[in-house]
């Protein structure tokens, strides 16, 4: 728990320094993602949730700058569970989570205003209300399992975006891998998400 602690206040630190720092733009992202769960035989399937977070680049220097931001993010695996001798039924855990990251990211600004760029950072995500058991032939059987509150991890990317007068718009694809438990008294399973999605940014000060 006390790891939960440093890491979650480190996150919170990095993005509350965005807030003093130059910010050169503010930027909104949102897409699907690939998640399922590893490390043990439950919820190896992968489910698609979307996710949506809201930023902003700071310290942006010719060849690198910090990114910062906060969204909604939901995570989970598909499984077929037996539930009786003879039945299976086909389960999905799925759970909304509130994400918070910040990235370091290498750039290469192209002479055509093509910005690519790749990066990596921790990620907290902290569980939003409660976790959703779903089966497709049966709706009242609970199998038990609850995400804890809190997870940890680290967030890979890799991406470009256009540049116009004001606004760019590119694309991104990231990997998460949780460091902590996903699930309650499973330690093992941890949870593993890639996500496509489209970045929107606004280009704040002189240009």
């Amino acid at each position: 728990m006390r790891k939960t602690y440093w890491w979650s206040a480190f996150v919170l630190l990095l993005i509350s320094v965005s807030v003093e720092a130059q910010v050169s733009r503010v930027k909104m992202e949102g897409g699907v993602g690939f998640s399922s769960m590893h490390g043990m035989d439950l919820f190896n399937e992968a489910v698609h949730p979307f996710y949506f977070t809201v930023g902003a680049e700071y310290l942006d220097r010719d060849w690198f700058h910090l990114s910062s931001n906060v969204g909604v993010v939901r995570k989970g695996g598909n499984d077929d569970l037996r539930i009786s001798m003879d039945e299976e039924a086909d389960w999905s855990l799925m759970g909304t989570f509130l994400t918070l990251n910040t990235l370091f990211d290498v750039k290469k600004v192209s002479y055509d205003g093509y910005t690519f760029y790749a990066g990596a950072g921790p990620v907290v995500n902290i569980k939003v209300g409660r976790s959703e058991e779903i089966s497709s032939k049966l709706h009242d059987v609970s199998t038990g399992f609850d995400f804890n509150p809190v997870h940890l991890g680290v967030r890979c990317e890799l991406g470009v975006k256009k540049d116009f007068k004001r606004t760019a718009l590119g694309l991104v694809a990231s990997y998460q891998t949780a460091l902590t438990s996903y699930v309650k008294n499973l330690s093992d399973l941890r949870d593993r998400t890639f996500t496509l999605g489209i970045t929107l940014d606004f280009m704040l000060g002189a240009k």
